[in-house]
């Protein structure tokens, strides 16, 4: 997360985050972001290969109930669940 939170404005942050993503993806593991309160900072992970997105653009914090609730409407209406979604979504053509 504090990688994340100063990732448009700290090139070092960049970096790290990418070395991340790299070794992450070579040993077969999937990564998670945490703390993506802005679309821009979401369009720069997922241009670093990030592949999915938490935090406050993605959705707010909420009841368990009220979580489990909304996901069982999505899955019906085939949406992305509210908590998580992936970083390539974010990428513009």
């Amino acid at each position: 997360g504090s990688f994340v939170r100063i990732i448009e404005t700290d090139a070092l942050n960049r970096e790290i985050v990418q070395s991340i993503v790299r070794v992450a993806h070579v040993i077969g593991a999937q990564t998670v972001a945490e703390y993506v309160e802005s679309d821009a900072i979401g369009q720069q992970l997922a241009a670093l290969g990030v592949d999915c997105l938490q935090g406050y653009a993605i959705g707010k914090p909420m009841p368990l109930d009220d979580l489990l609730l909304d996901t069982s409407r999505r899955r019906t209406s085939n949406s992305t669940h509210i908590a998580e979604r992936p970083a390539a979504s974010l990428l513009t053509s």
